[in-house]
């Protein structure tokens, strides 16, 4: 009877070191796993980085100086603009190297390549003016199609068509609005947000339509409904005109 209670401990004593050992390895195998998911994200969006770059340069810009370039985003020669600036943006990334840390190295280790921007197309860039009947001008830019979430689809500029903004800068960056609609995943495929001139990016948690017209009427329906709540002054545009 003592022989086989102490074979039955030696025996569960053995399944027991045999389930850690399972469960060690199973957790460093989670772990590996996790990392290259980690790191194969990282160099994915770092070789993506002009999307996201020329969508800050884009909004420092506006911030700075909300007339003017706002203004041309509404010329003959926005087109030219934003291709402009998508290239630089692609040339500023090419020429960066990969910032190092445990994601580039973990690359290395495993034999990878160092992840690099690439420059992207502008493939399907483009830029429409709608004008509200209270006269504020909307510009919306089209980006070339996003891959990962997070990256933008279309942005969308509002400023009053007032020529002593030009003067007044500070008045411009208070009445100044940029709204961009970005990848997203999970209940709905994009996201609609705003970002304020202190840096900071609203999420509104609701979707919008990936075409200019559609993010059009979901800009001015969240002016409507500020309205309403009587977050902005009154007197604004009822519906989004035919672009222009």
């Amino acid at each position: 009877m003592g022989l086989t209670m102490a074979r039955a401990a030696i025996i569960t004593l053995v399944v027991l070191i045999a389930l850690l050992a399972i469960c060690r390895g199973g957790v460093l195998f989670l772990r590996a796993w996790l990392g290259r998911k980690i790191v194969s994200g990282y160099a994915a969006r770092l070789t993506r980085a002009q999307h996201t770059v020329f969508e800050h340069r884009l909004r420092e810009m506006i911030f700075k100086d909300p007339f003017r370039y706002t203004n041309m985003l509404c010329s003959k020669e926005a087109l030219w603009f934003v291709r402009k600036l998508w290239e630089e943006t692609g040339d500023a990334c090419a020429r960066a190297s990969s910032p190092g840390g445990s994601s580039a190295s973990a690359l290395e280790r495993d034999g990878s390549p160092a992840p690099l921007p690439t420059r992207l197309p502008a493939d399907g860039m483009g830029v429409d003016v709608f004008r509200m009947h209270d006269g504020i001008i909307l510009a919306v830019i089209t980006l070339p199609p996003p891959r990962m979430t997070g990256e933008a689809y279309l942005i969308g500029i509002l400023l009053p068509p007032d020529p002593t903004l030009a003067r007044d800068i500070l008045r411009a960056r208070k009445c100044v609005r940029y709204f961009v609609l970005n990848r997203w995943e999970g209940g709905r495929d994009t996201d609609f947000c705003e970002w304020k001139p202190n840096g900071k990016q609203l999420t509104y948690n609701i979707g919008a339509p990936k075409h200019p017209e559609g993010f059009a009427k979901a800009i001015e329906a969240r002016r409507q409904e500020e309205r309403q709540r009587g977050l902005r002054p009154a007197g604004a545009a009822q519906h989004v005109l035919p672009r222009r």
